[in-house]
């Protein structure tokens, strides 16, 4: 699936099930045929969209991202919606963008009325650029007056408890889905040919919307204060570097966790600048129950040799919803050794681990199983090239 594009249906759907189903299962639920025919059309839509940022929805199966849509969408039939009724287009971009900024932290009542401003403004000036209902040029009071009472019917008015009871939940899983899939980003960019974009203080997890949140101010003192904590609890772990990392992924909505990533992603680079600036790219091979849920590819040079092992898919490892990375069953998926390369052993750059290459045949291969016990993605270096 292409970052930035709807998911096609076949990738919403599991093996086994076609779209007439998935329309069932929502007709089911809505009464409506023709309502659940739409939501299945919009659906891929509105959930691909949020591909390859911080929160990626497009791995829940259909079956939970229908019941969650049509939960939602039952709200648009209660009473309290008076004069004109919000598209359901905008609405359902409406659900999207909660989810998908919803923030880590519980909010306050000062807080809630910031996000409220922050979604409203998004909404009006979406619904404005689709000219669709409305316009910069030809603005709609009526419609636009609508949408942001739809805002503050579902965040701040007396129908709120009953939807964020319903949506928080749902959220959380999304958004735990979401760090996973940030930090297997984090160790691609890395260490994937070419020159890593880290735009403007994502060093932290980032749930901004593109306008007006485009205009705010990075705090890079916090981010200062952050990361010489962070590189001072690194350095006192010492041999215990792997419960520091673990600690920080147990603790994952303060953003932590993905600063550590990168912080020590650019260690290993400015360690092995030659293997980066001039070493082959070499994908791996996967083997295994898990094999197709894993990114694997080894970068070769004078200087030595790093392997990426970063995760996708995760709900298909965890057989449903992911609770803690660390239950995760790779069971016997392995990954296969770069041919030609007699490496022994494996520094993991995130935990300080050895791992030693085990012979599988006539290769030899990286039980993923232990390459991520400690952590839920892994940056391994040749031990020689790591001064072991």
């Amino acid at each position: 699936m292409v970052p930035g594009q709807p998911a096609p249906v076949a990738e919403l759907t599991p093996p086994g099930a076609g779209r007439s189903s998935l329309v069932a299962s929502i007709a089911a639920r809505l009464g409506s045929a023709r309502e659940a025919d739409w939501i299945v059309e919009h659906a891929e839509a509105e959930v691909g969209r949020r591909c390859g940022h911080e929160r990626e929805a497009a791995e829940r199966s259909p079956e939970d991202i229908a019941a969650a849509l049509a939960r939602l969408y039952r709200a648009r039939k209660s009473p309290l919606h008076i004069g004109p009724v919000v598209s359901r287009n905008d609405e359902f971009l409406l659900y999207q963008t909660l989810i998908g900024t919803w923030p880590n932290e519980p909010m306050g009542p000062a807080e809630l009325e910031t996000y409220r401003g922050r979604i409203e403004a998004y909404m009006l000036k979406t619904a404005r650029e689709a000219k669709v209902r409305t316009s910069w040029l030809n603005p709609d009071p009526d419609y636009e007056q609508a949408l942001l009472d739809l805002v503050r019917r579902l965040l701040c008015g007396p129908a709120a408890e009953r939807f964020l009871a319903d949506f928080v939940p749902f959220q959380a899983e999304v958004s735990g889905i979401g760090m996973l899939n940030s930090l297997s980003q984090v160790a691609i960019k890395m260490t994937a040919p070419g020159v890593p974009d880290i735009y403007q203080g994502n060093e932290l997890w980032d749930l901004s919307l593109v306008d007006p949140d485009n205009r705010r101010g990075v705090d890079f003192d916090d981010r200062r204060r952050l990361l010489d904590g962070i590189g001072r609890s690194a350095s006192e772990a010492g041999p215990r570097l792997a419960d520091y990392a673990r600690s920080l992924c147990e603790n994952a909505a303060d953003g932590r966790v993905k600063m550590y990533a990168t912080w020590r992603a650019l260690g290993v680079r400015r360690q092995l600048r030659r293997v980066f600036l001039e070493g082959d790219y070499v994908p791996l091979r996967t083997r295994g129950v898990h094999a197709e849920c894993l990114c694997v590819f080894a970068r070769s040079g004078p200087e030595g040799q790093v392997v990426t092992i970063a995760p996708r898919l995760w709900t298909k490892v965890a057989g449903g919803p992911v609770v803690r990375w660390a239950e995760l069953d790779w069971g016997n998926t392995i990954a296969e050794c770069p041919k030609g390369m007699d490496v022994r052993s494996y520094v993991h750059a995130l935990t300080g681990e050895t791992l030693v290459p085990v012979r599988n045949g006539r290769r030899l291969v990286i039980p993923v199983a232990q390459a991520l016990r400690n952590f839920p993605v892994a940056i391994l270096v040749s031990a020689t090239a790591a001064g072991g």
